[in-house]
């Protein structure tokens, strides 16, 4: 089996839907990206539990479509839904929009289905020019705002039938909770750079005195890949004070044997700072009523 091989010069890279962290060096290091090899050695995967998926736009270019998708979750998010274009949402309702025609005149269905498949609600409006279209990939919206605001605002009362007023906001304070199964210091080893790395990057954190609205709990292994070197893994769960689980990430990289079996140093901030674009995406989905 070929084991990557990673360097602590590499530069670190997260993305919410997925995140890739990749290889380059002699030394088994992980959580590092090289842009010369651009090798994989890794996958985590962000996910939220609540909300609605909007799938691109189906009959139309599919840049074009996709744009179209992404101003109506846009529009969702502003009105209290917790909405994306992104496969990061499990469990969630999904909006399967299709260009189609009707005595000539150029429609879009958008189809709401529940997570089981069961479909909920159809929407019909009108398609947009091309013309609106073009404006759209150059970031210009005012002429689908009618458009637009009403697909979402019937969308929106289907998904929140007792909501008459704009959502409000709650809190998302986190605080470190359990991390468990971690060799030598990795558990105070990543606490301590979580509590660096989160309050730095603009996440909301509990302070001693705050009750915290969210935890971060993780739960990591080491599983024997060949005789010298272990898979890392690094699950960690984001979850309510109820034990509801709102978030999840997953880390993995090939590690050199007993690399872990004191401090973790360095290898602990490069896992904590590939959870900071997750983690603040959670955050404003659960303030949303995630």
């Amino acid at each position: 089996m070929r084991i990557q091989t990673l360097s602590w010069r590499c530069v670190l890279a997260a993305v919410l839907t997925t995140i890739l962290l990749s290889a380059c060096g002699p030394v088994p290091q992980p959580f590092r990206q090289d842009a010369n090899t651009k090798a994989r050695t890794t996958l985590a995967r962000a996910t939220i539990t609540s909300g609605i998926r909007v799938l691109p736009v189906a009959g139309m270019q599919l840049e074009q479509g996709a744009a179209l998708s992404e101003v109506l979750a846009e529009k969702l998010r502003d009105m209290g839904t917790v909405a994306t274009t992104s496969d990061a949402l499990r469990n969630a309702h999904f909006l399967s929009p299709n260009v189609i025609n009707r005595d000539g005149i150029v429609l879009i269905r958008w189809d709401l289905f529940d997570p089981d498949g069961v479909q909920r609600d159809t929407v019909i409006a009108k398609a947009p020019t091309p013309a609106q279209l073009n404006a759209l990939l150059t970031g210009r919206t005012k002429s689908l705002r009618e458009m637009i605001g009403y697909v979402a605002g019937r969308l929106h009362k289907t998904l929140n039938p007792r909501s008459t007023n704009p959502a409000v906001e709650r809190t998302a304070r986190l605080a470190i909770g359990t991390i468990s199964g971690a060799p030598g210091n990795g558990a105070e080893d990543l606490s301590r750079a979580a509590i660096a790395v989160f309050s730095r990057a603009g996440i909301s954190m509990a302070n001693s005195n705050d009750a915290p609205d969210l935890l971060l709990n993780a739960e990591i292994s080491l599983s024997p890949i060949d005789a010298d070197n272990d898979l890392l893994t690094l699950a960690w769960s984001i979850d309510a004070p109820d034990g509801r689980q709102v978030g999840r990430l997953v880390q993995e990289s090939a590690i050199q044997k007993g690399t872990l079996d004191g401090p973790w140093r360095g290898l602990a901030y490069d896992a904590i700072l590939g959870l900071v674009d997750s983690l603040q995406e959670v955050q404003e989905a659960y303030k949303q009523g995630a």
